[in-house]
């Protein structure tokens, strides 16, 4: 175990490693492959060499008159020696490409070149009776095959068993020396069960150490992304936090502000009512009520937004579904206000597609959606600017379309204006007033309703608001009308959305 990682341990009793993890199988297929084509690649390059230098030391052996059989024996099949490990280096280079993406192939060729190895060195140690005949070029090529060839199980026996045969095979057929005979059959099979268990304990190792390797390194992956996301979750409450911060100074500011105002109309009235001056009139004094009635509205408005964004938040607030008219329910409220768009000096169109459409819906949550959004609007857009509402239906829903000629969102803020405590312009000397909750507000009043709300806007070419809205039935006694208006509470509806818009 490293740190809280559990790696695996070698087993000297069962050092064969059997089950390989199907998520490292192929990856540690293709480690093999490599390793070990490399590793043959090193022992053919030397039975090239070999290959190339025997014949000239055949004819030395001759021209010193010594009677080498070694060398004999290797000059008549050295041939053997050329042609494999050249045609072996012409396959690796010319197919390396194709190699890599055929690991069948590959292991094939391995196989080929570990077998045809230890089998060319197991009749080369036949023929050998020089070194008192001792199987020296069998012995070494085992050796080297069992401690840098990576061999599973399967292969390990079948080639080194096979090698084996045809050694002791031949060494009875060929050698004519009983004693010579049993010692080179006693010392290869003790060998070569030596190079069977290293072989076993190489191969284990290798498979452990890689899966040991993989787990460290996934695991400080898995550290890596942690600690990624925890320094994300940092900057974003941190971000929250600045956010939230500025939110307060301007709530501070919000509430601040509609109060002097009251308060000093409060003083103005107080002075005319008590000097009786008659410079004042009655339209003075209403004036003066105008301004505490408009900034009571403020206020009402700011505080029911947070009380509504807190029982959001908290999953305490709820829409009262029922099936209504919401083409009547957005036409009036929007016909509602245009007395109001027009002092200012805007026009206001609305055009639909559907002449009536009965949904379910919360008829004064979508006054309220429309409100605030066409309240941004004309809040935007300078005199003589349009604002339009527009409604399109689609197959399963409706789009309700609120767009305006006004100064735009900026592009970095259309992401992120829906979010809480957003303002584009979030200075204390803006232009214009807001708490920057109302886009959010209206976008979590949309979600109530299983609908979604997007906007397209261009920094000086106006923004477009479009809101889906599933289209589907509630279960319910009776239909709402929704023909029925109350004109005195649009009224008052309205000067509660619009109170932060000044003349």
């Amino acid at each position: 175990m490293l740190g809280n990682v559990p790696l695996i341990k070698f087993n000297f009793k069962e050092n064969e490693f059997v089950k390989i993890p199907i998520e490292y199988k192929e990856e540690i297929q293709l480690q093999l492959i490599k390793n070990n084509l490399q590793k043959e690649a090193v022992l053919s390059f030397i039975f090239l060499l070999i290959g190339i230098f025997l014949p000239g030391m055949h004819i030395v052996s001759k021209l010193c008159y010594i009677d080498r059989n070694v060398y004999c024996y290797f000059f008549y099949i050295h041939a053997a020696i050329l042609i494999v490990p050249s045609v072996f280096f012409v396959v690796i280079f010319f197919m390396r490409n194709y190699l890599a993406s055929s690991i069948k192939l590959s292991i094939w060729i391995h196989r080929f070149m570990s077998f045809f190895l230890l089998s060319f060195c197991a009749l080369i140690s036949i023929q050998n009776r020089g070194m008192g005949g001792m199987p020296i070029p069998y012995l070494i090529t085992i050796f080297y095959t069992a401690f840098v060839v990576l061999l599973e199980k399967k292969e390990r026996y079948a080639i080194y068993l096979i090698s084996y045969v045809i050694y002791v095979v031949g060494c009875i057929v060929i050698m004519d020396n009983p004693y010579n005979l049993i010692k080179n059959i006693v010392i290869v099979s003790l060998l070569f069960v030596v190079a069977l268990r290293t072989s076993a304990i190489n191969y284990s190792s290798f498979i452990i150490d890689f899966i040991n390797r993989k787990l460290i390194l996934n695991r400080n992956k898995e550290l890596d992304d942690l600690l990624k996301q925890r320094t994300k979750e940092l900057n974003d409450t941190m971000e929250y936090e600045k956010l939230r911060a500025a939110f307060f100074a301007n709530i501070s500011h919000e509430l601040r502000t509609p109060l002097n105002v009251i308060f000093s109309a409060e003083q103005m009235i107080d002075l005319i009512l008590n000097e009786r001056s008659l410079n004042y009139t009655k339209k003075d004094i209403k004036k003066y009520s105008e301004l505490i009635k408009q900034n009571s509205y403020r206020l009402i408005r700011l505080v029911a937004n947070l009380i509504d964004i807190t029982k959001i938040d908290a999953g305490y607030f709820q829409v009262n579904l029922e099936n209504c008219d919401i083409i009547k329910v957005v036409e009036d409220i929007t016909l509602s206000v245009v007395t109001f768009v027009e002092q200012r000096g805007l026009s206001l169109v609305f055009d639909t597609e559907l002449e009536e459409l009965v949904i379910a819906c919360d008829p004064d949550k979508i006054e309220r959606i429309m409100l605030n959004l066409l309240s941004n609007a004309v809040k935007f857009t300078p005199k003589g600017g349009s604002i339009y509402v527009n409604i399109y239906d689609n197959k399963d829903s409706i789009s309700i379309v609120v767009k305006d000629t006004g100064i735009g969102i900026p592009e970095d803020m259309i992401q992120s204006i829906f979010e809480r405590f957003v303002q584009v312009d979030r200075s204390i000397s803006r232009n214009q007033e807001g708490s920057g909750i109302g886009l959010s507000l209206v976008k979590s009043l949309v979600d109530l309703h299983e609908g979604t709300i997007s906007l397209e806007s261009k920094e000086g070419n106006g923004s477009k608001f479009t809101i889906v809205l599933p289209k589907r039935i509630v279960d319910s006694k009776s239909e709402a009308e929704g023909a029925f208006v109350d004109e005195k509470r649009n009224v008052e509806k309205i000067n509660i959305e619009f109170s932060d818009i000044y003349n």
